[in-house]
C-alpha cells in the first residue's frame, strides 16, 4: 500500500523547525520547504527527490539532515523503490533516534510495509518466528558452497566440466540420499529461490508449541516457484478440504500429524492445526492484527538492516516445563528478558557473514547473574596491539575489574547444582585463586582492561604434517601455544609496580629457576622507536617481559609476541581479523583453521572439518543500560560451508552397520 497521501503532520515537520542564522543551514531550510511542497502539495516526488538529495548533509544541524533522510525515503516509497526507500528508513532510525517525531514516522512505514512480508500472516503473539527476508542474488552466491560436494547437481557439474576441462569434478554419487538431494539443488531451482518474496517458519504463543507451526513462502518475482513446490508436496497426495478466499486447502495425511496447505499463485501457506492455516490467510487479506502489527517486533524490525535471515523470539512468552529452559531461566533471571531478535547477514567483498543478536532488559536495575556479568567498554586501541596471527585472545573492561571478578565468582555459586557444569566449578576455583593470591590479586585491583591471548610457536608451523606423520595424539606434543596478555591500569606508575612483582613471582616458580631475579631492560628491537623490553630470565631462552604503549602494558614470555603486537599497530584495518563492534564490552577472537587443521586428519567430525576453514571469528557484546547485543563474524564464508557439506554428505552416506547375530 503506497503512501498515495502524506500525513499532514509529516509535511508539518517538514515545513517547521527553526531557521538557523547559519547560510549553509538557512539555504537547506529553503530546499526543504520546495521539496516538502512539490512532494505533498503538487505531487511530483521525483523532482523532490532531485531537492532532497541535493542539501548538502554536512555541517548541518541534526533535525535539519533527518528531515532530508524522511524526504528521501517517502519520495523512494511513492515512485515504487522500495528497497532503496527502506534503506533510507533505516538509515534516519539508525543515526537520528532521538529525532522522535521523524522516527515515528519511519517506523510507521517500516510497520506498513510488514504487510508484504510472511510476518503479516502470523498471530501477533509468537513463542518463535525465523525469515529468510528477499534473498536474492544471496541464495545464488551461497549456492556457489555446494560446488565440488557430493550435492552438486549432476547436470551443473557437466556443465561446468564442458565449459572448462580443467575444472575440479564434483563428487557426486550416483545413488544414496545425497544423490537424492543432489537432483533438486539445481541452478535454475536457485535462480527461482532468488527471485522469493520471503519464506518464514513460526511458532504461535496460543496452543501447543510442540505440534503448532505456521510456516508461509511469498513467490515474490517468481512465477514458478509456488507451483515447484506444490508440484513437490503432489508426491503427498493431499487432499482438496475446502477453499479459503478462492485458495484450495489441502490436508496432507502423515502418519504422526496431519498437515494443512493453501496453495495461491504467489503464496504457500501451510501448518496445522487447519484453523491456524484459515486464519493466516485471512489476517494477511484483511490485514487484521498480526506479528506485523506488534510494536515490539515492529522494533526489532527496524533494527535488522539488509539481514538475509531474521529471527525473532518472545521471552514475554511462557516455554513448556518440559523444553529444558525453566533451570537455566530462573539461574539468570531470564524472566526479567524481553524479546530476543537476531540478524544474519553477509557481505560478498570480504565472505564475511555478520550474526547480531539483541534483546531488552524490562528490570535493567535489579542484580542477577547477567548482571553481574556487564562489563564496560573495552578501549578499541588495545585491540589494535592484538596480533592477527594470534590463536585468539578475550578481552574485558571493567571499572574495578577485581570487584567484577568477585561478583561473577559469587555469581557462579548461586547457580543450581544443574548448572554447576564442571567448567563452571573450574572457573570459580581460578577465580577465588586469582583474588586470594598476592600480587595477582593486587594487580586485577589496578586493572582496568585485560586481554588474555594465545600465539603459536614455531612447532605449530610443523604440526599439521607431524600428525599425519605420526598417527595419534602424541604428535600433538610439540605444540605448546605462547600465551600473553595486555593491560590498562586505572594508575599506570602503580600499576606496573605490582606488574613486575607478578612478573618476579611467576618466574621465579618455574622449575629450576632461581629464587631471586632481577629485571634488566634493552630496547626490543633494532629501528630507531623501539619500546624498552622489561624482562626476568629464569631460564636459559625463557624471558618473561613486558613493554609499554601508551598507556599498554603487553606481558609475554617470548620477545616474538611483543615485536608482533608493535607490528600489529601499523597495519591496516583491512589487514586485520574482522574487528569488533564499536562500543564492545567483551572481545572473544578465535583463528580455527591453524588449530582444527591439525587436528582434522585424527577427527572425522563434521565440526571439525568445517572450522579448519574458517579464516577468524569475533564474537563481542554491547552491554547498554536496558539492553544486551551480542555480535559474531565468521571470515572465509563459502570455504567454511563447503567443508561443512562435504562432511554432511559423507555422515549421510555412510552404510548402516547392522550388528551379526552371534
Amino acid at each position: 500500500m503506497r503512501l498515495a497521501r502524506l500525513p499532514i503532520t509529516f509535511v508539518l515537520l517538514l515545513l517547521t523547525g527553526s531557521l538557523p542564522a547559519l547560510d549553509d543551514a538557512a539555504e537547506a531550510e529553503v530546499l526543504l520547504e520546495k521539496a516538502a511542497y512539490l512532494e505533498s502539495i503538487d505531487g511530483n516526488p521525483r523532482e523532490a527527490l532531485r531537492l532532497y538529495r541535493g542539501i548538502r548533509k554536512t555541517g548541518l544541524p541534526a533535525q535539519t539532515i533527518a528531515r532530508t533522510l524522511l524526504g528521501e525515503a517517502t519520495c523512494l516509497d511513492a515512485l515504487g523503490q522500495d528497497e532503496p526507500a527502506r534503506r533510507k528508513f533505516l538509515e534516519l532510525l539508525a543515526r537520528y533516534p532521538d529525532q522522535s517525531e521523524l522516527a515515528e514516522v519511519a517506523r510507521e512505514y517500516l510497520s506498513s510495509r510488514l504487510w508484504d512480508t510472511p510476518a503479516s500472516y502470523m498471530p501477533e503473539k509468537m513463542l518463535f518466528y525465523a525469515e529468510m527476508v528477499k534473498p536474492g542474488n544471496e541464495i545464488i552466491r551461497l549456492a556457489g558452497s555446494i560446488r565440488g560436494t557430493p550435492f552438486e547437481n549432476p547436470v551443473d557439474s557437466s556443465r561446468t566440466l564442458a565449459a572448462d576441462p580443467e575444472a575440479s569434478a564434483a563428487q557426486v554419487p550416483s545413488t544414496g540420499p545425497t544423490g537424492w538431494i543432489s537432483a533438486f539443488l539445481s541452478k535454475a531451482v536457485f535462480r527461482e529461490l532468488s527471485k522469493m518474496g520471503g519464506v518464514a517458519l513460526g511458532v504461535p504463543a496460543a496452543g501447543d508449541p510442540e505440534k503448532d507451526y505456521l510456516a508461509v513462502l511469498s513467490a515474490g518475482k517468481s512465477d514458478a516457484l509456488s507451483g515447484y513446490i506444490t508440484s513437490l508436496l503432489s508426491l503427498e497426495k493431499p487432499r482438496v478440504v475446502g477453499f479459503i478466499q478462492d485458495m484450495p486447502l489441502y490436508e496432507v495425511e502423515k502418519v504422526d500429524k496431519n498437515y494443512f496447505l493453501a496453495a495461491g499463485e504467489k503464496v504457500v501457506v501451510l501448518g496445522r492445526p487447519r484453523q491456524l492455516v484459515e486464519e493466516a490467510v485471512k489476517r494477511h487479506s484483511t490485514h487484521s492484527t498480526s506479528l506485523a502489527t506488534n510494536s515490539e517486533f515492529v522494533n526489532a524490525w527496524s533494527k535488522k538492516k539488509d539481514a538475509l535471515m531474521f529471527f525473532f523470539l518472545d521471552g514475554g512468552e511462557k516455554f513448556p516445563s518440559d523444553l529444558g529452559f525453566k533451570e537455566t531461566t530462573d539461574a539468570f533471571n531470564l524472566g526479567e528478558i524481553g524479546p530476543v531478535s537476531m540478524a544474519i547477514s553477509t557481505d560478498p567483498d570480504t565472505d564475511t557473514l555478520h550474526a547480531t543478536l539483541w534483546t531488552k532488559k524490562n528490570n535493567p536495575q535489579k542484580t542477577d547473574l547477567l548482571g553481574l556479568l556487564a562489563t564496560d567498554e573495552v578501549d578499541p586501541d588495545l585491540i589494535r596491539s592484538m596480533p592477527p596471527e594470534s590463536l585468539g585472545f578475550f578481552a574485558l573492561a571493567s571499572k574495578d575489574l577485581r570487584k567484577k571478578i568477585s561478583d561473577i565468582a559469587s555469581g557462579i555459586e548461586t547457580l543450581p547444582n544443574s548448572q554447576r557444569t564442571p567448567l563452571a566449578n573450574s572457573l570459580r576455583a581460578s577465580l577465588g585463586w586469582l583474588l586470594e593470591k598476592e600480587p595477582f590479586s593486587l594487580l586485577a585491583g589496578q586493572t582496568r582492561s585485560v586481554v588474555i591471548g594465545s600465539y603459536p610457536n614455531a612447532a605449530l608451523l610443523k604440526i599439521s604434517s607431524s600428525v599425519k606423520e605420526f598417527g595419534n595424539l602424541s604428535a600433538l606434543q610439540i605444540y605448546r601455544p605462547l600465551y600473553f596478555a595486555a593491560l590498562q591500569f586505572n594508575e599506570p606508575i602503580a600499576g606496573e609496580k605490582i606488574l613486575r612483582k607478578a612478573i618476579a613471582k611467576y618466574a621465579a616458580s618455574l622449575p629450576g629457576a632461581p629464587a631471586t631475579l632481577e629485571f634488566s631492560q634493552e630496547p626490543l628491537g633494532k629501528q630507531p622507536g623501539s619500546p624498552p623490553h622489561h624482562f626476568v630470565q629464569p631460564l636459559p631462552g625463557i624471558r618473561p617481559g613486558y613493554i609499554r604503549i601508551k598507556e599498554q602494558f603487553i606481558i609475554a614470555m617470548s620477545p616474538a609476541i611483543l615485536k608482533a603486537a608493535v607490528r600489529s599497530r601499523k597495519l591496516d584495518d583491512k589487514d586485520r581479523f574482522p574487528l569488533p563492534a564499536d562500543g564492545s564490552s567483551k572481545i572473544l577472537y578465535l583463528r580455527p583453521k591453524p588449530i582444527f587443521s591439525a587436528l582434522a586428519p585424527l577427527h572425522k567430525q563434521i565440526p571439525i572439518l568445517a572450522l579448519k576453514n574458517m579464516k577468524a571469528a569475533v564474537l563481542s557484546t554491547r552491554e547498554e543500560k536496558d539492553a544486551l547485543i551480542i555480535d559474531l563474524t565468521i571470515s572465509n564464508l563459502l570455504p567454511t560451508l563447503n567443508g561443512f557439506l562435504s562432511n554432511l554428505a559423507e555422515s549421510i552416506n555412510e552404510p548402516e552397520i547392522i550388528p551379526s547375530e552371534k
